[in-house]
């Protein structure tokens, strides 16, 4: 069960249709750690769900409890790297949420999801800063996205929100919804200082 600051966070989420724009769609998810943001997802009714989680500390959440229990889920055990050599689908729409602040480039991670997938919505969270900035990480999660066996750069690379706002504007996808969540009075440490952008790329065919 999660605690009280945990749950105001999932609260805010359901009381905004965060994910509304996943009805009938196809959907990627990055980093579904145990499966919270992936039950928010699946409680809109897309046409399928695929959940990519690098570390199998989490099956019993994200895969027995949840994933095995529905035939339009997928659960893939990688890094998102690692998916990407034999995955190159396109998706209508991709989740990348308490991802991007733990990658020392987060923005390749961005690149890729924009160039090999296409989606028409992107629903970014990240942590918000003043300014670019170098952070050591700790968690030896996904480094570039993905987790090298032999060598690892501990560092992660903070970018401010409204700099992903501009690059992604540069690309095409337009923010059409902003969640700052110490707004909503969220004050669980992982997620006070982050805030979710819902994008959509215009120029997609619906």
């Amino acid at each position: 069960m999660a605690d009280a600051s945990w749950q105001k966070y999932i609260d805010a989420i359901q009381e905004n249709n965060v994910f509304a724009c996943v009805k009938d769609q196809l959907v990627l998810e990055l980093a579904a750690n145990g499966g919270w943001h992936s039950r928010l997802i699946y409680e809109h009714n897309p046409k399928k769900l695929v959940c990519v989680e690098p570390d199998n500390f989490f099956t019993e959440p994200l895969y027995i409890e949840f994933a095995s229990q529905h035939n339009d889920v997928e659960c893939v055990w990688d890094t998102y790297n690692n998916y990407l050599i034999n995955n190159k689908n396109k998706f209508d729409v991709v989740v990348c949420c308490g991802l991007l602040y733990h990658l020392h480039s987060p923005l390749d991670c961005i690149e890729k999801i924009i160039n090999i997938h296409q989606p028409k919505t992107f629903i970014l969270e990240s942590i918000d800063a003043e300014i670019e900035h170098l952070n050591d990480e700790v968690l030896n999660l996904c480094g570039n996205a993905f987790e090298d066996n032999y060598k690892h750069i501990p560092y992660s690379f903070i970018i401010p929100i409204k700099k992903y706002k501009e690059i992604l504007s540069n690309v095409g996808y337009t923010c059409i919804k902003e969640f700052r969540w110490a707004d909503y009075g969220v004050e669980h440490p992982s997620k006070q200082d982050a805030v979710m952008i819902v994008f959509e790329n215009e120029q997609k065919e619906t």
